[in-house]
């Protein structure tokens, strides 16, 4: 069976940059690698509670072998202490898997009352891309039926008749 992928190249420009440092990092991974950021963002500066708490969270993820295509870049802390964030390729070979990865992924590091009031969000490539088709794919049906009923609408106004309105869209 063929899996639908993960990749952004058939619908960002080439010259985009994400599409620059994607074919970069195809040494590395190929386009089945969905970089994914893990970013930490606390109110507080309480530095050493959240690099903890982020190395803690960086060791249940690499439990999860199968998530990667590649290995996960160290946390990088910022100057104020008040955000950290690490990197790793998701493997993308899959798309429904990998939606799947990335809610899971999400689930892990959903842990209340962790090291001060630290907010965890996953983005990048691998997660807006989980957001994105996860949003596309469910749209289509709602979108299309909101669709059909505001053109009946519009025809019954303008036709002000409920059998002429049906006349164009025969």
């Amino acid at each position: 069976a063929k899996h639908r992928r993960a990749s952004n190249h058939a619908v960002v420009p080439k010259s985009a940059e994400t599409t620059v440092r994607l074919s970069a990092m195809e040494g590395s991974g190929g386009k089945d690698v969905g970089p994914t950021v893990v970013l930490y963002e606390s109110k507080s500066a309480d530095g050493p509670a959240d690099q903890a708490r982020a190395v803690q969270d960086l060791t249940l993820i690499r439990n999860h072998h199968t998530w990667f295509k590649g290995q996960a870049q160290p946390p990088v802390v910022s100057k104020d202490v008040k955000a950290i964030q690490f990197v790793f390729p998701l493997d993308g070979s899959d798309l429904d898997q990998f939606i799947l990865n990335v809610k899971d992924l999400r689930t892990v590091l959903a842990r209340p009352g962790l090291a001060g009031q630290v907010k965890v969000y996953v983005t990048g490539l691998g997660g807006n891309q989980a957001d994105l088709f996860e949003i596309f794919t469910s749209i289509d049906c709602s979108l299309l039926i909101a669709t059909l009923v505001i053109v009946i609408v519009i025809l019954l106004v303008v036709y002000r008749s409920p059998i002429v309105w049906v006349l164009p869209l025969v």
